[in-house]
C-alpha cells in the first residue's frame, strides 16, 4: 500500500483532519515495478516544481505530464484527481522541508544558537543558498487557493503550518 499523504496524529477527538489522515489514500494498490514508483516520483516531482513555481491553478496537467515526460494514463493510474496529486508534492514539500530544518537546527548546542540557527537557516533559504529556489511558503499559496476550511488541501497545510 502507499503511504497515506497525512501521518496520523493521536488525539481523542474526531476531526476532519484526523478522517483525512485516511481519505487522502492515492492508490491502495502496491507497486508493481520499480518503473512504476519512478514515474510516480517523476511526476510528484514534476507537480512540486511547477505548482510552487507557478500556482496550483495555472498549472494544467498537461504541463505536469510534458514536465515529469510520463503519459496521462500514468498519472491517472497513480493519481484520481490533480487534488490527488497536489496532496502528494505537499507531503514530499512537508517531508524535504522538516528534514532540512531538523539538519539545520540539530547541531544547535544552547536555545540562543538554536535561534541563531533558525535564522541563518531561513536567510539561506529566502537568498536561494539552500533548499531550493524560493517562490514563498508553499504552504500559505496552496491555502489560499484553496481557501475553504474543509478541503483537504487547506487542512494539509493547516496541519503543516501547526507544527
Amino acid at each position: 500500500m502507499f503511504a497515506k499523504v497525512i501521518s496520523p496524529k493521536q488525539t481523542n477527538q474526531s476531526t476532519k483532519v484526523d478522517k483525512l489522515v485516511y481519505s487522502c489514500q492515492v492508490n491502495t494498490t502496491p507497486f508493481t515495478s520499480k518503473t512504476q514508483m519512478e514515474k510516480r516520483q517523476q511526476l510528484v516531482e514534476a507537480a512540486l516544481t511547477l505548482f510552487y513555481q507557478r500556482s496550483v491553478h495555472s498549472v494544467g496537467i498537461n504541463d505536469v505530464l510534458v514536465q515529469a515526460k510520463v503519459a496521462r494514463k500514468t498519472l491517472y493510474h497513480h493519481f484520481d484527481s490533480k487534488e490527488a496529486l497536489l496532496l502528494a508534492a505537499l507531503q514530499l514539500r512537508d517531508q524535504r522541508w522538516c528534514d532540512w530544518l531538523q539538519q539545520r537546527l540539530a547541531p544547535a548546542s544552547s536555545l540562543n544558537d538554536l535561534i541563531k540557527r533558525l535564522f541563518d537557516a531561513l536567510d539561506d533559504w529566502f537568498n536561494e543558498r539552500d533548499l531550493a529556489p524560493f517562490y514563498g511558503c508553499f504552504f500559505q499559496q496552496c491555502a489560499s487557493e484553496y481557501s475553504q476550511s474543509d478541503s483537504d488541501v487547506w487542512l494539509y497545510c493547516h496541519q503543516h503550518q501547526q507544527r
